[in-house]
């Protein structure tokens, strides 16, 4: 995927967001959109996404946002780049250019065909996870609607008191899926016993002498009651047998 690098100028030069930042932040986020760029030109976009995540906590500005939206859809978090891009047609990082308007209008038009949409139906107020990222709660209908990246995705949702479930779908630019699944509880998932234990334990010595014992003492027990007259629990007296 060709990723298109618009720098947007430097950080502070026309669109601080906050002229009364201390002058120590805006060049310690300089460097490091400096660094962030550097990373971007390379394709490590992980990298120059830690870097300008950074620059805009210290030092928010139109460049840095644009920048950051473009490093976020290279690691393939482009609902994260499509929310970066809206917040920053929004003014919160400064006001825009017309010109600059225009690339991030076709920046987050690029970013949205990217996107897709799940329509979660599972247990009322389960928890919804996303790649073991969570990303909110299914309401009281049992339903949720989230907006993720295009590509194959893990859906897990959870309660709070124990059941989970999760499913595993191909998500395509654009399009709607819809998925349902159903909770089970950690207890009706635990394994039977295998046949090999129970083999196991009969292929075992002291098996055969505890079942070889229990016999001797039953067969003693049996002459007892044949060879002299008894109180038998079911039957009365047991007479005993004429030789």
């Amino acid at each position: 995927m060709m990723i298109p690098l618009l720098l947007l100028g430097c950080v502070g030069a026309t669109d601080s967001a906050d002229a009364q930042e201390p002058p120590s932040n805006q060049a310690r986020a300089q460097a490091l959109f400096e660094q962030g760029l550097e990373a971007l030109d390379t394709g490590r976009f992980a990298r120059a996404r830690d870097l300008l995540e950074d620059a805009v906590i210290l030092y928010p500005t139109a460049s840095l946002a644009f920048n950051l939206a473009i490093a976020l859809r290279g690691t393939g978090q482009t609902v994260e780049a499509a929310s970066t891009i809206e917040a920053l047609l929004e003014g919160r990082f400064g006001p825009l250019t017309e010109e600059r308007r225009q690339e991030a209008e076709s920046l987050l038009s690029a970013v949205s065909s990217e996107v897709g949409t799940l329509r979660l139906s599972t247990r009322p107020r389960a928890a919804v996870l996303v790649d073991g990222v969570e990303r909110g709660h299914v309401n009281d209908t049992g339903e949720l609607t989230i907006a993720v990246s295009a590509g194959e995705r893990v859906i897990s949702a959870r309660l709070s008191s124990g059941e989970t479930g999760q499913a595993q779908v191909s998500v395509e630019g654009g399009d709607t899926v819809d998925v349902s699944i159903a909770l089970r509880s950690p207890l009706d998932e635990a394994p039977l016993p295998s046949s090999g234990d129970d083999d196991s334990i009969v292929e075992s010595p002291w098996f055969w002498v505890v079942s070889g014992a229990l016999v001797v003492a039953s067969v003693v027990v049996l002459a007892v009651l044949l060879a002299s007259p008894g109180e038998d629990a079911v039957f009365g007296r047991a007479e005993a047998l004429a030789p």
